[in-house]
This record gives C-alpha cells, structure tokens and sequence, in this order.
C-alpha cells in the first residue's frame, strides 16, 4: 500500500542509533572494565595525599563506570521505545487509510539491546602501600623524608586513563549519532513541541519495576571521567515528505 507521509521514518532511525549506542557502550565497557580493575587497584601511596587523590580517584571511578552502563541501558530502552512509536503511527496511518491489504511492515528491525541491566562499579581501592624506603647517604635526608615513600604509579595512572578516554569516546560518538536524529525543542514551532511531547512520554515510560531512565550525572574529577550530556533532551525531527 502507498503511505502519504512518511514523518514516522524518523523514528526508526533513532531506534537504531539508539541501540547501536546501547551495545557499543556496553561492549566497550566489558572490555576496559577488566583492566581498569587490575591496573588502578593500590596505585596511590596511604599517605596524606595518596589518601586524597586515590579517595577521590575511587569515589569518581564507582561513579562513572555505573553511571555508562546506566547510559548504555538507558539508551536501549529509548531505541524500544521509539521503535514502538514508529509501529504505532505506521499502523495509525495504514488503518487512517482504510486498513485495506496486509499492513505495512516496519522499515527496520526492532532494537536488540533493551534490557541489560548489569552495572560494573564497587572496583578495588586505588589506594595501597606506600613505597620502598629511601635509602640515601646524605646525612639527615632519611629523617627528614620519613621511612616509607609516598607512592603513585604515573605508569598505571596514564594507562587506566587512557582506557577511560577510549570509553568517553565511544559515549561521545555514540552520543552525536544518537542526537542527529534528536534535538531539544527550543524556541520551536508548535508541531515540533508536539512531536518533543510525545516522544518523550512515549519514550520515558518506564515498565513496572524499572526505574525512570534519567540523565547520567559524570564526576569531573578527573579529566578522563568528565563527560557532559542529557539523554533526555532530545526529540524527533520531522522530515520532509518525499
């Protein structure tokens, strides 16, 4: 059957950047996770200022790996969501029509990565034994340094660093696809703030015993764990008839 309008396509894009975004964070996540366990566990000294820097260390890093998997599971439920919403106005429009002749199928396959559910946090301490002691021939230094060293591996930091950033940016560039199909409303016109409505109420309702998906909030302690972005404030852009 011929449909008039094809504004509900939309819907099916975001669906599945949505979910292409929800396997990719999580599949990067199980991949760093391991090693970011292994290599950050006890590599700050337990003196003064390990106890500092590794308390907060720990305190952004249980924040942040939990708060991706609450993104990666956030945005499967978003891509069921609007794939749902692209069925119901394809079928709204084929009933419209006169319901004559099977009903159209949708354009894409529905989402794969709805209900994961699987936090990664509560990682070992990075604080741990300070280093060997300083042994040194110069009269008075031992003393005045103390027997054990403070102790922070700058090797082990950069590396779990490093894999932090590999996970910002598959957030990140998971993130843009995602909002190319989305935006907030803005100053907008009324059909936009409509279309922003219903989306996100269709969007947003959660099943019976799962939590509301709400925006993640990121620690900005440390420089590879800062990210900024709402998964909520986005809307679906209607696209010209063709």
């Amino acid at each position: 059957m011929a449909i008039a309008h094809y504004e509900w396509f939309k819907y099916f894009e975001f669906a599945a950047a949505a979910d292409a975004a929800s396997l990719a964070i999580r599949q990067q996540i199980d991949a760093v996770a391991p090693e970011i366990e292994q290599l950050g566990s006890g590599m700050a000294g337990n003196d003064e200022a390990g106890n500092q820097w590794g308390s907060a260390w720990d305190s952004a890093l249980n924040k942040f790996l939990p708060n991706a998997c609450r993104l990666a599971d956030a945005y499967g439920a978003i891509a069921n969501r609007a794939y749902t919403a692209g069925v119901n106005f394809i079928t709204a429009e084929w009933v419209a029509s006169g319901g004559k002749g099977p009903a159209p199928a949708p354009p894409t396959k529905p989402p794969e990565h709805v209900d994961q559910r699987v936090l990664v946090g509560n990682l070992p301490t990075s604080i741990g034994d300070n280093g060997d002691p300083f042994i040194t021939d110069i009269p008075g230094l031992k003393e005045q340094i103390g027997k054990d060293l403070p102790n922070g591996n700058d090797v082990k930091l950069r590396i779990v660093g490093d894999l932090l950033e590999d996970l910002r940016k598959v957030i990140r560039e998971h993130t843009d696809e995602v909002r190319k199909f989305g935006r907030e409303p803005g100053r907008s016109t009324p059909r936009t703030r409509t279309c922003f409505t219903t989306s996100t109420s269709a969007m947003f309702s959660a099943p019976r015993g799962w939590p509301k998906p709400m925006p993640p909030h990121w620690p900005a302690r440390h420089k590879h764990s800062a990210v900024s972005l709402s998964s909520s404030a986005m809307t679906c852009d209607r696209p010209s008839p063709t």
